[in-house]
Protein backbone atom coordinates (compact mmCIF):
# COMPACT_ATOMS: atom_id res chain seq x y z
CA UNK A 1 0.00 0.00 0.00
CA UNK A 2 1.59 3.29 1.08
CA UNK A 3 5.14 3.45 2.30
CA UNK A 4 4.74 6.76 4.12
CA UNK A 5 7.55 8.51 2.15
CA UNK A 6 6.41 11.55 0.23
CA UNK A 7 7.19 12.10 -3.41
CA UNK A 8 8.07 15.79 -3.37
CA UNK A 9 8.80 16.07 -7.10
CA UNK A 10 5.40 15.27 -8.56
CA UNK A 11 2.90 17.77 -9.90
CA UNK A 12 -0.15 18.21 -7.70
CA UNK A 13 -2.30 20.48 -9.84
CA UNK A 14 -4.64 17.69 -11.02
CA UNK A 15 -6.21 15.38 -8.43
CA UNK A 16 -7.39 12.02 -9.73
CA UNK A 17 -8.78 8.96 -7.97
CA UNK A 18 -10.06 5.51 -8.73
CA UNK A 19 -12.56 3.23 -6.95
CA UNK A 20 -12.39 -0.53 -7.54
CA UNK A 21 -15.13 -2.94 -6.53
CA UNK A 22 -14.03 -6.58 -6.41
CA UNK A 23 -10.95 -5.43 -8.39
CA UNK A 24 -13.09 -3.89 -11.18
CA UNK A 25 -13.13 -0.11 -11.75
CA UNK A 26 -16.34 1.66 -10.86
CA UNK A 27 -18.11 2.78 -14.07
CA UNK A 28 -17.89 6.47 -14.92
CA UNK A 29 -21.68 6.59 -14.80
CA UNK A 30 -21.43 6.27 -11.00
CA UNK A 31 -20.80 9.83 -9.85
CA UNK A 32 -18.64 9.84 -6.71
CA UNK A 33 -18.40 13.44 -5.58
CA UNK A 34 -16.60 13.01 -2.22
CA UNK A 35 -14.44 10.44 -0.44
CA UNK A 36 -13.24 10.45 3.16
CA UNK A 37 -10.76 7.90 4.53
CA UNK A 38 -9.65 7.56 8.17
CA UNK A 39 -6.72 5.57 9.52
CA UNK A 40 -5.62 5.83 13.16
CA UNK A 41 -3.77 3.84 15.78
CA UNK A 42 -6.10 1.53 17.69
CA UNK A 43 -9.00 2.11 15.28
CA UNK A 44 -10.41 0.18 12.34
CA UNK A 45 -9.68 2.07 9.08
CA UNK A 46 -12.86 3.29 7.45
CA UNK A 47 -14.00 5.14 4.38
CA UNK A 48 -17.13 7.01 3.32
CA UNK A 49 -18.17 7.66 -0.26
CA UNK A 50 -20.88 10.13 -1.26
CA UNK A 51 -22.46 9.21 -4.59
CA UNK A 52 -24.98 11.29 -6.52
CA UNK A 53 -27.93 8.98 -7.09
CA UNK A 54 -31.66 8.99 -7.69
CA UNK A 55 -33.75 9.94 -10.71
CA UNK A 56 -37.25 11.17 -9.79
CA UNK A 57 -38.37 10.84 -13.40
CA UNK A 58 -37.71 7.11 -13.47
CA UNK A 59 -38.13 6.63 -9.72
CA UNK A 60 -34.86 4.73 -9.53
CA UNK A 61 -31.61 4.83 -7.60
CA UNK A 62 -29.34 3.05 -10.03
CA UNK A 63 -26.13 3.18 -7.99
CA UNK A 64 -27.90 1.69 -5.00
CA UNK A 65 -29.78 -0.88 -7.03
CA UNK A 66 -26.72 -2.20 -8.82
CA UNK A 67 -24.38 -4.67 -7.11
CA UNK A 68 -21.51 -2.22 -6.71
CA UNK A 69 -22.20 -1.21 -3.14
CA UNK A 70 -23.83 -4.31 -1.70
CA UNK A 71 -22.45 -4.88 1.83
CA UNK A 72 -19.62 -7.38 1.70
CA UNK A 73 -18.22 -6.18 -1.62
CA UNK A 74 -14.47 -5.62 -1.59
CA UNK A 75 -13.49 -2.03 -2.26
CA UNK A 76 -10.18 -0.32 -2.98
CA UNK A 77 -9.70 3.45 -3.19
CA UNK A 78 -6.72 4.94 -4.98
CA UNK A 79 -5.74 8.59 -5.14
CA UNK A 80 -2.98 10.66 -6.67
CA UNK A 81 -2.20 13.22 -9.28
CA UNK A 82 -2.36 12.98 -13.06
CA UNK A 83 -3.51 9.32 -12.76
CA UNK A 84 -0.40 8.33 -10.80
CA UNK A 85 -2.27 6.62 -7.99
CA UNK A 86 -1.48 4.99 -4.66
CA UNK A 87 -3.93 2.95 -2.62
CA UNK A 88 -5.27 4.88 0.37
CA UNK A 89 -7.89 2.31 1.48
CA UNK A 90 -8.78 -1.34 1.12
CA UNK A 91 -11.69 -3.01 2.80
CA UNK A 92 -15.30 -4.04 2.38
CA UNK A 93 -18.60 -2.23 2.01
CA UNK A 94 -20.44 -2.39 5.34
CA UNK A 95 -23.55 -0.29 4.73
CA UNK A 96 -25.29 2.11 2.36
CA UNK A 97 -27.81 4.83 3.07
CA UNK A 98 -30.00 7.09 0.94
CA UNK A 99 -30.55 10.78 1.55
CA UNK A 100 -33.22 12.66 -0.37
CA UNK A 101 -33.26 16.44 -0.03
CA UNK A 102 -35.24 19.21 -1.60
CA UNK A 103 -33.52 20.78 -4.56
CA UNK A 104 -32.80 17.47 -6.24
CA UNK A 105 -29.44 16.70 -4.61
CA UNK A 106 -30.04 13.11 -3.65
CA UNK A 107 -27.19 11.13 -2.21
CA UNK A 108 -26.13 7.53 -1.68
CA UNK A 109 -23.70 7.25 1.23
CA UNK A 110 -21.49 4.16 1.24
CA UNK A 111 -19.67 3.22 4.44
CA UNK A 112 -16.67 0.92 4.27
CA UNK A 113 -14.30 -0.63 6.80
CA UNK A 114 -11.14 -2.67 6.76
CA UNK A 115 -11.82 -6.40 6.95
CA UNK A 116 -10.59 -6.28 10.55
CA UNK A 117 -14.07 -4.99 11.37
CA UNK A 118 -15.13 -8.64 11.62
CA UNK A 119 -13.33 -8.72 15.00
CA UNK A 120 -15.67 -6.06 16.41
CA UNK A 121 -19.09 -7.63 16.11
CA UNK A 122 -19.68 -10.65 18.36
CA UNK A 123 -18.67 -10.92 22.05
CA UNK A 124 -16.77 -14.09 22.91
CA UNK A 125 -15.52 -15.88 26.01
CA UNK A 126 -12.57 -18.26 26.08
CA UNK A 127 -9.61 -19.44 28.15
CA UNK A 128 -5.96 -19.14 27.20
CA UNK A 129 -3.33 -21.29 28.91
CA UNK A 130 0.46 -20.97 29.07
CA UNK A 131 0.69 -18.32 26.37
CA UNK A 132 2.31 -14.94 25.93
CA UNK A 133 -0.05 -12.14 25.05
CA UNK A 134 1.60 -11.75 21.66
CA UNK A 135 0.79 -15.41 21.01
CA UNK A 136 -2.78 -14.86 22.15
CA UNK A 137 -3.15 -11.85 19.84
CA UNK A 138 -1.82 -13.80 16.87
CA UNK A 139 -4.05 -16.78 17.59
CA UNK A 140 -7.17 -14.63 17.81
CA UNK A 141 -6.39 -12.68 14.64
CA UNK A 142 -5.56 -15.79 12.60
CA UNK A 143 -8.91 -17.31 13.39
CA UNK A 144 -10.23 -14.93 10.75
CA UNK A 145 -9.18 -16.24 7.37
CA UNK A 146 -9.30 -12.73 5.83
CA UNK A 147 -6.79 -11.29 8.33
CA UNK A 148 -3.09 -11.61 9.04
CA UNK A 149 -1.09 -10.71 12.14
CA UNK A 150 2.21 -8.90 12.64
CA UNK A 151 2.72 -8.87 16.40
CA UNK A 152 5.79 -7.88 18.39
CA UNK A 153 6.70 -10.55 20.94
CA UNK A 154 5.79 -9.90 24.57
CA UNK A 155 7.81 -11.46 27.39
CA UNK A 156 5.51 -12.75 30.13
CA UNK A 157 3.81 -16.14 29.78
CA UNK A 158 0.39 -16.25 31.41
CA UNK A 159 -0.55 -19.56 32.98
CA UNK A 160 -4.14 -18.62 32.38
CA UNK A 161 -5.92 -15.62 30.90
CA UNK A 162 -9.66 -15.26 30.40
CA UNK A 163 -11.51 -13.35 27.72
CA UNK A 164 -15.04 -12.75 29.01
CA UNK A 165 -17.95 -11.52 26.92
CA UNK A 166 -15.89 -9.09 24.87
CA UNK A 167 -15.29 -8.81 21.17
CA UNK A 168 -11.94 -10.03 19.94
CA UNK A 169 -11.07 -6.47 18.95
CA UNK A 170 -11.83 -5.03 22.39
CA UNK A 171 -9.95 -7.83 24.16
CA UNK A 172 -6.85 -7.55 21.98
CA UNK A 173 -6.77 -3.74 22.08
CA UNK A 174 -7.30 -3.56 25.85
CA UNK A 175 -4.46 -5.99 26.55
CA UNK A 176 -2.19 -4.41 23.92
CA UNK A 177 -2.85 -0.99 25.44
CA UNK A 178 -1.74 -2.23 28.86
CA UNK A 179 1.50 -3.49 27.33
CA UNK A 180 2.28 -0.18 25.64
CA UNK A 181 1.65 -1.65 22.17
CA UNK A 182 0.05 0.35 19.35
CA UNK A 183 -2.29 -1.35 16.88
CA UNK A 184 -2.25 -0.29 13.24
CA UNK A 185 -4.59 -1.95 10.73
CA UNK A 186 -3.73 -1.83 7.06
CA UNK A 187 -5.28 -3.89 4.25
CA UNK A 188 -6.37 -6.70 6.58
CA UNK A 189 -3.01 -6.92 8.35
CA UNK A 190 -3.11 -6.10 12.05
CA UNK A 191 0.23 -4.84 13.31
CA UNK A 192 0.66 -4.68 17.09
CA UNK A 193 3.99 -3.20 18.13
CA UNK A 194 5.66 -0.68 20.39
CA UNK A 195 5.98 2.72 18.73
CA UNK A 196 9.28 3.45 17.00
CA UNK A 197 10.51 7.00 17.57
CA UNK A 198 13.92 6.50 16.00
CA UNK A 199 13.01 7.37 12.42
CA UNK A 200 13.60 10.57 10.52
CA UNK A 201 10.79 12.92 9.41
CA UNK A 202 9.21 11.88 6.12
CA UNK A 203 8.38 15.48 5.30
CA UNK A 204 8.57 19.05 6.56
CA UNK A 205 5.34 20.93 7.14
CA UNK A 206 6.02 24.65 7.17
CA UNK A 207 3.68 27.53 7.96
CA UNK A 208 3.55 29.79 4.92
CA UNK A 209 4.66 27.06 2.52
CA UNK A 210 2.66 23.82 2.58
CA UNK A 211 0.66 24.06 5.84
CA UNK A 212 -2.99 24.63 4.89
CA UNK A 213 -4.67 24.38 8.31
CA UNK A 214 -3.67 23.67 11.87
CA UNK A 215 -5.28 23.08 15.26
CA UNK A 216 -2.90 22.34 18.12
CA UNK A 217 -3.09 22.45 21.89
CA UNK A 218 -0.46 22.20 24.60
CA UNK A 219 -2.14 20.94 27.77
CA UNK A 220 -0.56 20.89 31.23
CA UNK A 221 -3.21 19.00 33.21
CA UNK A 222 -2.30 15.66 31.61
CA UNK A 223 1.41 15.91 32.37
CA UNK A 224 2.88 13.88 35.22
CA UNK A 225 6.06 13.84 37.24
CA UNK A 226 6.02 10.05 36.94
CA UNK A 227 3.89 6.92 37.13
CA UNK A 228 3.94 4.26 39.82
CA UNK A 229 1.98 1.01 39.56
CA UNK A 230 1.04 -1.04 42.61
CA UNK A 231 -0.56 -4.43 43.12
CA UNK A 232 -1.13 -6.86 45.96
CA UNK A 233 1.20 -9.87 45.92
CA UNK A 234 -0.80 -12.40 47.89
CA UNK A 235 2.02 -14.95 47.62
CA UNK A 236 4.16 -12.66 49.77
CA UNK A 237 1.20 -10.89 51.46
CA UNK A 238 2.71 -7.54 50.65
CA UNK A 239 2.34 -4.82 48.00
CA UNK A 240 4.46 -4.78 44.84
CA UNK A 241 5.44 -1.48 43.28
CA UNK A 242 7.34 -0.32 40.19
CA UNK A 243 8.07 3.08 38.67
CA UNK A 244 7.67 3.88 34.99
CA UNK A 245 10.58 4.50 32.66
CA UNK A 246 10.31 6.90 29.75
CA UNK A 247 11.21 5.88 26.18
CA UNK A 248 11.72 9.56 25.30
CA UNK A 249 9.05 9.80 22.63
CA UNK A 250 9.09 12.31 19.78
CA UNK A 251 7.15 15.34 21.02
CA UNK A 252 7.20 18.88 19.56
CA UNK A 253 7.53 22.06 21.61
CA UNK A 254 10.14 23.52 23.93
CA UNK A 255 8.50 22.91 27.32
CA UNK A 256 9.18 19.58 28.98
CA UNK A 257 6.74 17.40 30.89
CA UNK A 258 8.16 18.25 34.34
CA UNK A 259 7.62 21.96 33.81
CA UNK A 260 4.00 21.42 32.78
CA UNK A 261 3.34 18.91 35.58
CA UNK A 262 4.32 21.53 38.15
CA UNK A 263 1.54 23.82 36.91
CA UNK A 264 -1.06 21.51 38.46
CA UNK A 265 1.30 20.19 41.15
CA UNK A 266 0.93 16.80 39.49
CA UNK A 267 3.16 14.33 41.24
CA UNK A 268 3.41 10.61 40.45
CA UNK A 269 0.28 8.95 39.13
CA UNK A 270 -0.41 6.02 41.46
CA UNK A 271 -2.09 3.13 39.64
CA UNK A 272 -3.62 0.64 42.07
CA UNK A 273 -4.64 -2.96 41.32
CA UNK A 274 -6.07 -5.07 44.14
CA UNK A 275 -5.03 -8.41 42.62
CA UNK A 276 -1.67 -9.96 41.86
CA UNK A 277 0.22 -8.83 38.74
CA UNK A 278 3.71 -10.06 37.86
CA UNK A 279 6.35 -7.36 38.30
CA UNK A 280 7.35 -7.41 34.63
CA UNK A 281 3.72 -6.89 33.60
CA UNK A 282 3.35 -4.06 36.11
CA UNK A 283 6.39 -2.41 34.54
CA UNK A 284 4.84 -2.54 31.06
CA UNK A 285 1.60 -1.16 32.52
CA UNK A 286 3.38 1.76 34.19
CA UNK A 287 5.52 2.52 31.12
CA UNK A 288 2.44 2.50 28.89
CA UNK A 289 0.62 4.97 31.13
CA UNK A 290 3.58 7.34 31.20
CA UNK A 291 3.94 7.19 27.40
CA UNK A 292 0.27 8.07 26.92
CA UNK A 293 0.60 11.16 29.06
CA UNK A 294 3.84 12.20 27.40
CA UNK A 295 2.23 11.97 23.95
CA UNK A 296 -0.78 13.93 25.27
CA UNK A 297 1.37 17.02 25.97
CA UNK A 298 0.69 18.47 22.53
CA UNK A 299 -2.15 17.17 20.44
CA UNK A 300 -3.09 18.60 17.12
CA UNK A 301 -4.04 18.38 13.48
CA UNK A 302 -2.30 19.80 10.44
CA UNK A 303 -3.70 19.81 6.93
CA UNK A 304 -1.53 19.53 3.84
CA UNK A 305 -2.00 18.71 0.20
CA UNK A 306 -3.04 15.07 -0.23
CA UNK A 307 -0.12 12.75 0.46
CA UNK A 308 0.86 9.28 1.57
CA UNK A 309 1.42 9.91 5.28
CA UNK A 310 0.83 6.94 7.58
CA UNK A 311 0.31 6.61 11.33
CA UNK A 312 3.72 5.88 12.81
CA UNK A 313 5.53 8.31 10.52
CA UNK A 314 7.34 11.33 11.90
CA UNK A 315 6.81 14.79 10.44
CA UNK A 316 8.74 18.01 11.11
CA UNK A 317 6.58 21.01 12.05
CA UNK A 318 8.21 24.36 11.35
CA UNK A 319 7.35 28.02 11.35
CA UNK A 320 4.69 27.81 14.09
CA UNK A 321 6.73 29.08 17.05
CA UNK A 322 8.96 27.42 19.61
CA UNK A 323 6.05 26.13 21.71
CA UNK A 324 4.82 23.94 18.82
CA UNK A 325 7.78 23.54 16.46
CA UNK A 326 9.53 20.19 16.27
CA UNK A 327 9.16 16.60 15.19
CA UNK A 328 5.74 15.04 15.75
CA UNK A 329 4.71 11.38 15.83
CA UNK A 330 1.74 10.78 13.51
CA UNK A 331 -1.12 8.99 15.31
CA UNK A 332 -3.76 9.23 12.58
CA UNK A 333 -4.56 10.52 9.10
CA UNK A 334 -7.70 11.53 7.26
CA UNK A 335 -7.86 11.82 3.48
CA UNK A 336 -10.61 14.00 1.99
CA UNK A 337 -11.24 14.05 -1.76
CA UNK A 338 -13.88 16.24 -3.36
CA UNK A 339 -14.47 19.12 -5.73
CA UNK A 340 -11.16 18.48 -7.44
CA UNK A 341 -9.08 18.61 -4.27
CA UNK A 342 -7.30 16.04 -2.09
CA UNK A 343 -6.18 17.12 1.35
CA UNK A 344 -4.70 15.08 4.16
CA UNK A 345 -5.27 15.87 7.83
CA UNK A 346 -2.41 14.60 9.97
CA UNK A 347 -3.20 13.92 13.61
CA UNK A 348 -0.41 13.86 16.18
CA UNK A 349 -0.41 13.23 19.91
CA UNK A 350 -2.61 10.77 21.78
CA UNK A 351 -5.32 10.80 24.42
CA UNK A 352 -3.99 9.97 27.91
CA UNK A 353 -6.96 7.68 28.44
CA UNK A 354 -6.81 3.92 28.12
CA UNK A 355 -8.64 2.24 25.25
CA UNK A 356 -11.05 0.80 27.82
CA UNK A 357 -11.83 4.31 29.08
CA UNK A 358 -12.74 5.59 25.64
CA UNK A 359 -14.96 2.76 24.42
CA UNK A 360 -17.53 0.47 26.09
CA UNK A 361 -15.46 -2.72 26.06
CA UNK A 362 -17.22 -4.58 28.91
CA UNK A 363 -20.42 -6.58 28.77
CA UNK A 364 -23.54 -4.83 30.01
CA UNK A 365 -24.50 -5.43 33.64
CA UNK A 366 -27.29 -7.97 33.92
CA UNK A 367 -26.56 -8.73 30.23
CA UNK A 368 -28.75 -5.73 29.41
CA UNK A 369 -31.92 -7.62 30.36
CA UNK A 370 -32.93 -5.28 33.18
CA UNK A 371 -31.60 -2.10 34.81
CA UNK A 372 -28.74 -3.36 36.95
CA UNK A 373 -28.18 -3.16 40.69
CA UNK A 374 -24.97 -1.52 41.82
CA UNK A 375 -22.85 -2.83 44.67
CA UNK A 376 -23.89 -4.92 47.65
CA UNK A 377 -27.25 -4.47 49.35
CA UNK A 378 -28.67 -5.06 52.85
CA UNK A 379 -31.42 -7.65 53.24
CA UNK A 380 -33.67 -8.88 56.06
CA UNK A 381 -34.64 -12.56 56.17
CA UNK A 382 -38.41 -13.08 56.09
CA UNK A 383 -38.80 -16.83 55.45
CA UNK A 384 -36.60 -19.91 55.34
CA UNK A 385 -38.80 -22.75 54.17
CA UNK A 386 -40.99 -23.63 51.21
CA UNK A 387 -38.84 -22.47 48.32
CA UNK A 388 -41.32 -23.00 45.46
CA UNK A 389 -38.56 -24.21 43.12
CA UNK A 390 -36.83 -26.45 45.66
CA UNK A 391 -33.51 -24.64 45.16
CA UNK A 392 -32.64 -24.28 48.86
CA UNK A 393 -33.28 -20.55 48.79
CA UNK A 394 -34.53 -18.30 51.58
CA UNK A 395 -36.79 -15.28 51.36
CA UNK A 396 -35.48 -11.80 52.05
CA UNK A 397 -36.61 -8.25 51.61
CA UNK A 398 -34.51 -5.23 50.75
CA UNK A 399 -35.52 -2.63 53.36
CA UNK A 400 -34.41 0.29 51.20
CA UNK A 401 -36.98 -0.70 48.57
CA UNK A 402 -40.09 -1.42 50.62
CA UNK A 403 -40.16 -2.40 54.26
CA UNK A 404 -43.57 -4.03 54.04
CA UNK A 405 -43.21 -6.42 51.10
CA UNK A 406 -42.13 -10.00 51.64
CA UNK A 407 -39.25 -9.67 49.18
CA UNK A 408 -37.65 -12.23 46.90
CA UNK A 409 -35.99 -15.66 47.09
CA UNK A 410 -32.20 -15.68 47.43
CA UNK A 411 -29.55 -18.38 47.33
CA UNK A 412 -27.34 -18.78 50.40
CA UNK A 413 -23.56 -18.86 50.02
CA UNK A 414 -21.86 -21.31 52.36
CA UNK A 415 -18.42 -22.77 53.06
CA UNK A 416 -19.05 -25.97 51.17
CA UNK A 417 -22.07 -27.35 49.33
CA UNK A 418 -22.79 -30.45 47.30
CA UNK A 419 -25.29 -33.26 46.91
CA UNK A 420 -26.24 -34.39 50.44
CA UNK A 421 -23.12 -32.78 51.92
CA UNK A 422 -21.79 -29.42 53.01
CA UNK A 423 -22.22 -26.82 55.75
CA UNK A 424 -25.83 -25.87 56.47
CA UNK A 425 -26.09 -22.62 58.44
CA UNK A 426 -29.13 -20.79 57.20
CA UNK A 427 -29.73 -17.31 58.61
CA UNK A 428 -32.57 -16.80 61.06
CA UNK A 429 -35.77 -14.93 60.26
CA UNK A 430 -35.13 -11.27 61.01
CA UNK A 431 -31.37 -11.49 60.49
CA UNK A 432 -29.63 -8.69 58.65
CA UNK A 433 -27.64 -10.07 55.71
CA UNK A 434 -25.41 -8.74 52.93
CA UNK A 435 -26.68 -9.53 49.45
CA UNK A 436 -24.80 -9.68 46.14
CA UNK A 437 -26.32 -10.18 42.73
CA UNK A 438 -25.19 -12.52 39.96
CA UNK A 439 -24.32 -10.48 36.86
CA UNK A 440 -25.61 -7.40 38.72
CA UNK A 441 -29.14 -8.63 38.06
CA UNK A 442 -31.48 -7.54 40.90
CA UNK A 443 -33.51 -10.70 40.33
CA UNK A 444 -30.52 -12.97 41.04
CA UNK A 445 -29.67 -12.34 44.73
CA UNK A 446 -27.12 -14.36 46.70
CA UNK A 447 -26.67 -13.99 50.47
CA UNK A 448 -22.97 -13.54 51.11
CA UNK A 449 -23.09 -13.39 54.88
CA UNK A 450 -24.77 -12.00 57.99
CA UNK A 451 -23.69 -8.94 60.01
CA UNK A 452 -23.81 -7.82 63.64
CA UNK A 453 -24.63 -4.33 64.84
CA UNK A 454 -25.42 -2.37 67.97
CA UNK A 455 -28.98 -3.64 67.64
CA UNK A 456 -27.83 -7.22 67.01
CA UNK A 457 -24.64 -7.50 69.08
CA UNK A 458 -22.16 -10.34 68.71
CA UNK A 459 -22.00 -12.99 71.50
CA UNK A 460 -18.25 -12.36 71.92
CA UNK A 461 -16.86 -8.95 72.85
CA UNK A 462 -14.44 -7.54 70.31
CA UNK A 463 -10.82 -7.27 71.49
CA UNK A 464 -7.65 -6.43 69.58
CA UNK A 465 -6.05 -9.71 70.71
CA UNK A 466 -8.96 -11.50 69.05
CA UNK A 467 -8.28 -14.63 71.10
CA UNK A 468 -11.92 -15.65 71.41
CA UNK A 469 -13.82 -16.92 68.41
CA UNK A 470 -16.80 -19.17 68.07
CA UNK A 471 -20.33 -19.93 67.07
CA UNK A 472 -23.43 -19.48 69.24
CA UNK A 473 -26.84 -20.70 68.12
CA UNK A 474 -30.24 -19.24 68.83
CA UNK A 475 -30.73 -21.75 71.70
CA UNK A 476 -27.26 -20.88 73.10
CA UNK A 477 -25.41 -23.96 71.95
CA UNK A 478 -21.79 -22.77 71.94
CA UNK A 479 -18.71 -23.88 70.06
CA UNK A 480 -15.88 -21.63 71.19
CA UNK A 481 -12.18 -21.29 70.42
CA UNK A 482 -9.74 -19.62 72.82
CA UNK A 483 -6.51 -18.93 70.96
CA UNK A 484 -4.54 -17.73 73.98
CA UNK A 485 -4.70 -21.10 75.81
CA UNK A 486 -5.28 -22.64 73.20
CA UNK A 487 -8.51 -24.55 73.77
CA UNK A 488 -11.87 -25.29 72.23
CA UNK A 489 -15.10 -26.24 73.95
CA UNK A 490 -18.60 -27.29 73.05
CA UNK A 491 -21.26 -26.30 75.58
CA UNK A 492 -24.98 -27.03 75.70
CA UNK A 493 -27.54 -24.70 77.33
CA UNK A 494 -27.96 -27.34 80.10
CA UNK A 495 -24.34 -26.89 81.15
CA UNK A 496 -22.99 -30.04 79.55
CA UNK A 497 -19.56 -29.21 78.24
CA UNK A 498 -16.64 -30.79 76.40
CA UNK A 499 -13.26 -29.03 76.51
CA UNK A 500 -10.01 -29.73 74.62
CA UNK A 501 -7.40 -27.73 76.54
CA UNK A 502 -3.80 -27.67 75.29
CA UNK A 503 -2.79 -25.22 78.02
CA UNK A 504 -3.49 -27.77 80.79
CA UNK A 505 -2.94 -30.73 78.49
CA UNK A 506 -6.33 -32.32 79.13
CA UNK A 507 -9.68 -33.22 77.70
CA UNK A 508 -12.61 -32.64 80.04
CA UNK A 509 -16.22 -33.78 79.87
CA UNK A 510 -18.56 -32.30 82.48
CA UNK A 511 -22.22 -31.63 83.20
CA UNK A 512 -24.34 -29.69 85.65
CA UNK A 513 -24.83 -32.80 87.85
CA UNK A 514 -21.20 -32.83 88.92
CA UNK A 515 -20.15 -35.67 86.62
CA UNK A 516 -16.71 -35.28 85.03
CA UNK A 517 -14.29 -37.20 82.89
CA UNK A 518 -10.74 -35.84 82.78
CA UNK A 519 -8.05 -37.18 80.46
CA UNK A 520 -4.52 -35.87 80.93
CA UNK A 521 -0.92 -37.03 81.30
CA UNK A 522 -1.76 -38.60 84.68
CA UNK A 523 -4.42 -40.82 83.15
CA UNK A 524 -8.20 -40.78 83.10
CA UNK A 525 -10.31 -39.63 86.04
CA UNK A 526 -14.04 -40.33 86.15
CA UNK A 527 -16.11 -38.68 88.84
CA UNK A 528 -19.87 -38.97 89.31
CA UNK A 529 -22.16 -36.79 91.34
CA UNK A 530 -24.43 -39.85 91.68
CA UNK A 531 -24.05 -43.50 90.72
CA UNK A 532 -21.47 -44.80 88.27
CA UNK A 533 -22.78 -47.77 86.30
CA UNK A 534 -20.61 -49.88 84.00
CA UNK A 535 -22.68 -52.29 81.97
CA UNK A 536 -21.82 -54.34 78.91
CA UNK A 537 -23.59 -57.01 76.87
CA UNK A 538 -20.20 -58.72 76.59
CA UNK A 539 -17.29 -58.88 79.03
CA UNK A 540 -15.80 -56.11 81.12
CA UNK A 541 -12.06 -56.52 81.50
CA UNK A 542 -10.05 -54.43 83.96
CA UNK A 543 -6.28 -54.68 83.70
CA UNK A 544 -3.44 -52.68 85.20
CA UNK A 545 -0.16 -52.84 87.11
CA UNK A 546 -2.24 -52.63 90.26
CA UNK A 547 -6.01 -52.62 90.54
CA UNK A 548 -7.63 -51.19 93.65
CA UNK A 549 -11.34 -51.10 94.45
CA UNK A 550 -12.54 -49.35 97.61
CA UNK A 551 -16.00 -48.81 99.08
CA UNK A 552 -16.69 -46.38 101.91
CA UNK A 553 -19.57 -48.66 102.97
CA UNK A 554 -20.34 -52.07 101.46
CA UNK A 555 -18.28 -53.83 98.76
CA UNK A 556 -19.96 -56.64 96.88
CA UNK A 557 -18.86 -58.83 93.99
CA UNK A 558 -20.94 -61.73 92.73
CA UNK A 559 -21.19 -64.03 89.76
CA UNK A 560 -24.39 -65.80 88.78
CA UNK A 561 -22.56 -68.70 87.12
CA UNK A 562 -19.46 -68.63 89.31
CA UNK A 563 -16.86 -66.51 91.04
CA UNK A 564 -13.12 -66.82 91.31
CA UNK A 565 -10.37 -65.01 93.20
CA UNK A 566 -6.89 -66.27 92.44
CA UNK A 567 -3.27 -65.21 92.48
CA UNK A 568 0.06 -66.78 91.52
CA UNK A 569 1.40 -65.27 94.73
CA UNK A 570 -0.06 -64.81 98.21
CA UNK A 571 -3.81 -64.35 98.40
CA UNK A 572 -5.15 -62.64 101.51
CA UNK A 573 -8.76 -62.36 102.61
CA UNK A 574 -9.12 -60.35 105.82
CA UNK A 575 -12.01 -59.06 107.87
CA UNK A 576 -13.21 -58.84 111.50
CA UNK A 577 -15.21 -61.88 110.57
CA UNK A 578 -14.65 -64.00 107.44
CA UNK A 579 -17.51 -66.31 106.48
CA UNK A 580 -17.00 -68.91 103.78
CA UNK A 581 -20.19 -70.62 102.66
Amino acid sequence: MLNGILNRNRQTDLVTFEVLIDSSPLPQTVLVYSIDVWQEFNRIPRAKLAVLDGDPATETFSASEEDWFVPGKEIEIKAGYHNDHSTIFKGIVTSQALKIRSGGRNQLTVDCCDKAVCMTTVPKSRYFYNMKESEIFSEIIRRYDVLSADVEATQYTWKELLQFQSTDWDFVLTRADMNGLFCLVQDGTISIKKPDFSGQPVTEIVFGRNLLEMDAEMEAASQLAGVNSNSWDFSKTEPSSVSASSVNPVIPGNLNQDELARVFQNHEWMMQFGGKIPVEVMQQWADAKLLKHELAKIRGRVRIQGSEILPGNIVALQGIGGRFNGNAYVSGVKHSIGQGEWVTDIQYGLSPKWFSEQYPVSAQPAAGTVPAVSGLQVGIITSIENDPDGDERVMLRLPMINGDDQGLWARVSTTGAGAERGFVFRPEIGDEVIVGFIHDDPNQPVILGSVHSANNPAPITAEDDNDKKGWVTRSEIKFMVEEDKPSIYLEMPSGRKMTLDDDNGEIVFEDSSGNTVIMNSDGITIESGGDLVLKAAGNINISGASVEAKADMNFKASGSAGAEISSSAVTEIKGSLVQIN
